[in-house]
């Protein structure tokens, strides 16, 4: 669920959706209820910026070509 108080998953906060990016630019507005899928994915960062499922919804599984392994991390 992605409501104006952020991201749930399974009715536990995963974290907020912001209205606007670090840049002031505003971001895309999606609020709704929606249970994934067979052929979806949600892709959520632990990263509380990150620009993931919660600004642009579920993604079917057949668009995904590739994995990224990070080879650096910084903490949030």
């Amino acid at each position: 669920q992605i409501t104006d108080e952020g991201l749930s998953i399974n009715k536990t906060y995963v974290g907020p959706v912001y209205p606007y990016d670090t840049e002031g630019l505003p971001l895309p507005v999606l609020r709704m209820s929606y249970t994934i899928k067979e052929d979806e994915v949600f892709l959520a960062s632990p990263y509380p910026r990150s620009f993931d499922s919660r600004y642009f919804g579920p993604v079917d599984k057949k668009d995904i070509i590739a994995e990224v392994i990070p080879l650096f991390t910084f903490p949030p």
